[in-house]
């Protein structure tokens, strides 16, 4: 019993004077560098926000802000509040040196003993500017989750039809209206009569579907039962080429399959979306009121009528199917020679990369518009039941309502393994196994009680605080409950 006593009060020591160490790290970061205001600085992976710094910036949501706003991240600003005020804002100057609150990325780096590793919001991208984005990219003293090229590719479609139709990875044929407009001053009479002869030389003058180059949630999409009703309607009607659209020929899909991944092919969570039943789409988000406010509709609508009516449904991320894989490898494998070959990289690529993949999933029984050469071809990979796949978009933001669908299985959330990525990229680990971070409990994520009486800093508080009585109500299990009667799942 003495002996067990003893190890036991060692053991307390041992813990006390690791706490003062951490803390005492922590304040002399703090004191040496007092401009770079790290509230968690035992981990050297932050958010770089377009905006200025406020504290543990409120205004950021989803997964940012809770991991910001819990500590789990730090957060960077690209302004200053005031004039000024450099607190934490993070430059790019002329000759491509990279400080933050004017203190060097070597000095904070070193105060650390890791190197840090930055998560950089759209709004900052944009406030970079492509020199500064590739600085970033580029530099030995910083890891960026999603650097320049990728994040380039990831939103813009035509960029990444062009690249999948070049690598023979499976996708239905395609032309961009770009190429009509800019390729010399055809009239839009005559523009239009050579899209409609590129169709009918694919053999194909079936339906399609027209998405925004750089669109997003499942805005901009519009379908037309033929290529010559969307030249008659849009290009003439117009009397212009509108630019930067991807026309495609039209797959009649089963549903649609978001993965989320992150690093060299770690599979996350993902969910199978049947999109509402009155609209072509599989898209989530225009599920609901779309006349309400945003939040309120996301929220609120949204959640209520996805989780009442099962449009959508978790992928078993442990056993996802081959065919699915085999796909997803080859879209890993296509982009990794594009930044090779356009941007000479050949190691960052994969274990920075962080995003999803959304699959459209079909049966080829049911494509009777489409000519058997083209489904022949899109059938490389086919699933245990018998559909095809084919990748429709890869994008580098995950979406909130994975989570929900996936929320009983805590080491599947994408905010937690964000942070656990980013840890492990930082200390020049290797990300290999998705699952919380260490600093990371399952209470931080899955609440105990019924949603509405949740503190504000759990994960779900947020995602569920402004649903319908008849969801906020709710407690996790019986939420899940609700998803995993979905009829479509089986």
């Amino acid at each position: 019993m003495n002996s067990v006593f003893v190890g036991f009060i060692n053991f307390i020591h041992d813990y006390i004077i690791m706490s003062l160490n951490n803390h005492n790290k922590f304040r002399s970061v703090r004191d040496d560098l007092p401009d770079i205001d790290f509230t968690n600085q035992n981990v050297g992976a932050a958010v770089l926000m377009g905006d200025p710094y406020y504290g543990n910036n409120k205004g950021l949501k989803g997964r940012k802000g809770f991991l910001v706003q819990n500590d789990f991240l730090n957060v960077l600003g690209t302004k200053e509040h005031k004039e000024g005020d450099e607190r934490n804002v993070f430059n790019v100057d002329e000759s491509g040196e990279i400080n933050i609150a004017g203190h060097s990325l070597e000095s904070l780096n070193d105060e650390m003993e890791r190197k840090l590793t930055l998560f950089p919001t759209s709004s900052a991208v944009e406030n970079l500017g492509g020199e500064g984005t590739r600085a970033i990219a580029e530099s030995d003293q910083l890891n960026v989750i999603n650097p320049a090229p990728l994040y380039s590719i990831a939103n813009h479609k035509g960029d990444q039809h062009y690249l999948f139709e070049k690598s023979s990875v499976p996708v239905p044929y395609f032309v961009h209206s770009s190429r009509y407009a800019n390729d010399s001053p055809l009239s839009t009479k005559r523009a239009g009569e050579q899209l409609l002869d590129d169709f009918r030389e694919a053999n194909y003058e079936g339906p399609i579907v027209v998405k925004a180059d750089n669109g997003g949630r499942g805005m901009d999409v519009n379908f037309f039962d033929s290529p010559e009703e969307y030249v008659n309607e849009i290009w003439e009607k117009e009397g212009e080429v509108p630019e930067n659209q991807v026309v495609q020929a039209k797959l009649n899909p089963k549903y649609d399959e978001r993965i989320i991944l992150g690093g060299d092919l770690v599979y996350i969570t993902g969910e199978k979306r049947y999109g509402n039943p009155d609209s072509e789409l599989c898209n989530l988000t225009q599920v609901g009121d779309s006349n309400a406010e945003e939040d309120e509709m996301w929220f609120g609508d949204k959640l209520d009528i996805i989780l009442e009516e099962g449009l959508a449904a978790p992928t078993d991320i442990q056993n996802l199917d081959d065919a699915k894989k085999d796909v997803i490898e080859e879209v890993y494998d296509t982009v990794q020679n594009y930044v090779e070959s356009e941007f000479g990289w050949s190691d960052n690529y994969r274990e920075n990369f962080r995003g999803s993949i959304d699959l459209l999933i079909w049966d080829p029984d049911d494509q009777e518009h489409l000519p058997d050469v083209m489904v022949d071809k899109m059938m490389q990979h086919e699933t245990e039941e018998g559909y095809g796949v084919t990748p429709i978009e890869w994008n580098n933001q995950s979406g909130s309502m994975v989570d929900v669908i996936n929320m009983m299985n805590p080491e599947q959330d994408s905010a937690a393994n964000l942070a656990k990525q980013m840890y492990a990229i930082s200390e020049g680990n290797e990300f290999s196994e998705r699952g919380l971070p260490y600093n990371m409990t399952r209470g931080d994520l899955i609440p105990e009680d019924p949603v509405g009486e949740q503190r504000e800093g759990n994960r779900f508080y947020g995602l569920f605080r402004k649903a319908r009585d008849d969801v906020a109500g709710m407690s996790a299990d019986e939420l899940y409950d609700r998803v995993k009667s979905n009829p479509r799942i089986n």
